[in-house]
């Protein structure tokens, strides 16, 4: 099924709760434009306090940028700890991979803690070589991780072929990683914010923001909302606030899955519990879900004219079919029943944007993800609640506008 991601493709109907469409006018503290997993961990953290939320999503919940990602709860902000560190300095390279990592260790305890039915299961994380190009640059990665105490264990050229299946100078390797269902997570915090007292509406795209000395006004297709403060949690800011766009890259972003593979082919690939990230250009993200497919992800490029994005979209899974096969020859012929693409926006340095905007007063702005969506978003949400209580850190302050 091509444009129809795996995740809502095969989501139950009966967890598909709907949502009215926002009318007439009201009130609220918090209005949350944007109903993916960011939105959704916004309401959450704010209902739970007793904050009187307002979501409203212009489709339906989650069926966006929370139904296509690949469902990786994963611990790397970016692909390069290096890299990170030289543009940025030690001291807060440092900071943002611990922030990533509380906050994948937040999202899992709240998921079970909520006990959304997401399949969850716990999984490591490899980057193979690649992106460095030799295993001397990989190893050089190591060292500056482990520099600074972070876990970064290394699989050599033997161990990878044996252990992962794969061929290649070597692999980093790193434990407690998550892999999910994100559409059903998105769908599991939805329904515990409105158990909350959260009101959330689907198909109530917001036409305009306006700030006045009071709050602000969002006016709806049907109706208006007057709010102390707003948060837009959309990762791409157009076309409501199109002159921010010039702080993020955006590109296309393609997956496939395949059919549920049997035992004797799956005994020649990546083993379960493992998922691998690459360093081609662009790279390929590889893992399993629980009923034997394997989901493939990469083939970036800018996005396409509209008028062609089914025709790319067919393109760029032959592209990473064929691809897949480089990695994996067994899996030759094997046709994807699957196959979708997500929009990927980021600021220069791969990090998403979180927090105000001058030219917009009272409104926050969880904006971009970069190659780790999930992680970030329940990290953006953290990082606007603790603003919207007005206790934001040096560390929050990072991931806005002015760094």
């Amino acid at each position: 099924m091509f444009g129809t991601s795996l995740w809502l493709a095969t989501a139950p109907r009966t967890r598909r709760t709907p949502y009215p469409r926002q009318h007439g006018n009201v009130e609220t503290d918090i209005c949350i434009i944007g109903g993916g997993l960011a939105g959704c961990a916004v309401a959450y953290g704010l209902a739970v306090t007793g904050v009187r939320v307002l979501l409203i999503e212009r489709d339906r919940i989650g069926c966006h940028g929370a139904a296509a990602s690949l469902g990786i709860l994963g611990q790397e902000p970016v692909a390069s700890y290096r890299d990170h560190e030289s543009a940025h300095g030690r001291r807060a390279a440092r900071e943002t991979w611990r922030l990533w990592r509380r906050a994948l260790l937040d999202a899992a305890a709240l998921l079970r803690r909520l006990r959304v039915s997401c399949r969850l299961d716990m999984c490591e994380g490899l980057r193979v070589v690649g992106v460095y190009r030799d295993a001397a640059g990989l190893r050089r990665e190591q060292a500056a991780r482990k520099a600074v105490r972070l876990d970064a264990g290394w699989l050599g050229a033997e161990r990878l072929r044996r252990e992962a299946r794969l061929e290649g100078g070597g692999a980093l390797r790193a434990r407690g990683d998550y892999q999910l269902d994100p559409y059903r997570a998105c769908l599991g915090l939805a329904r515990a914010s409105a158990k909350r007292g959260a009101v959330l509406c689907e198909r109530s795209p917001a036409v305009r923001t306006r700030s006045d000395a009071t709050g602000v006004v969002i006016t709806t297709e049907r109706g208006t909302i007057r709010a102390n403060r707003v948060v837009v949690a959309t990762g791409t800011p157009a076309p409501l606030f199109k002159s921010l766009s010039r702080h993020l890259k955006s590109v296309h972003a393609y997956a496939v899955a395949l059919p549920p593979l049997g035992a004797k082919t799956r005994a020649s690939l990546l083993p379960p519990g493992l998922v691998m990230r690459d360093g081609e250009a662009p790279a390929h993200t590889l893992r399993w879900t629980h009923d034997h497919r394997l989901v493939c992800g990469g083939a970036e490029q800018a996005p396409p004219p509209t008028r062609r994005q089914d025709a790319v979209l067919v393109q760029r899974a032959g592209q990473l079919m064929y691809e897949l096969s480089t990695i994996y020859p067994v899996i030759s012929g094997i046709q994807p029943e699957y196959a979708w693409h997500r929009e990927v926006a980021a600021a220069a340095d791969g990090l998403p944007i979180v927090g105000p905007h001058r030219s917009y007063p009272r409104h926050l702005f969880v904006l971009g993800s970069g190659g780790s969506d999930i992680t970030a978003a329940f990290l953006a949400a953290r990082v606007v609640c603790r603003a919207l209580r007005g206790e934001s850190t040096v560390a929050d302050a990072r991931l806005g506008f002015r760094r």
